[in-house]
């Protein structure tokens, strides 16, 4: 029988891990548009070059190749602060998105996070979770302040473009 701490715990990880996924996923729309806008290509180009590339190591090879190949001193610093900022959310994510919540009997084990890759296990906590949200908003500001100091110097519109939707940012 669950106890009524791991339902509230149970409840507030799945509204943490959403919420880690989707800042992440703003992170990579400012790593792609990043991208869009270095190489002065369409949409439909950059996500033919960013999303044929699968795996982290390979795109964040990319976005630091094509920033010291085309860009300048300024441009490979803000792409590295880009990809920072991208590593420090999804470092958070992985934290809850990547483990099973295992739930002790009352009185005797925390809930706990089962990381399936190592064997260990995480104590989850609200605090532990509201750490991982203030991380991973820090992070989305840094991406967001990075991508548009980025649009600004190179004169490109700061819109983020990503199927169809378009959020207008602002400096």
């Amino acid at each position: 029988m669950a106890h009524n701490g791991d339902r509230e715990i149970f409840d507030s990880a799945m509204k943490v891990t959403g919420e880690l996924d989707r800042l992440f996923g703003i992170v990579e729309l400012y790593l792609f548009n990043a991208l869009r806008i270095l190489l002065k290509i369409s949409p439909q180009a950059a996500r033919a070059i960013y999303y044929a590339l699968d795996a982290w190591p390979a795109r964040k090879a990319v976005l630091t190749r094509v920033a010291s190949e085309i860009g300048d001193e300024i441009d490979i610093v803000l792409m590295s602060r880009l990809i920072e900022a991208a590593e420090k959310a999804n470092n958070q994510r992985k934290q809850v998105a990547h483990g099973i919540l295992l739930f002790g009997i009352p009185g005797t084990l925390q809930s706990r996070i089962l990381k399936t890759k190592t064997g260990a296990t995480l104590t989850v906590t609200e605090g532990f979770l509201n750490a991982l949200q203030v991380n991973s908003m820090a992070a989305f500001h840094e991406a967001q302040k990075a991508y548009l100091e980025l649009a600004s110097k190179l004169g490109q519109d700061s819109t983020v473009l990503w199927e169809g939707i378009i959020m207008q940012e602002q400096a």
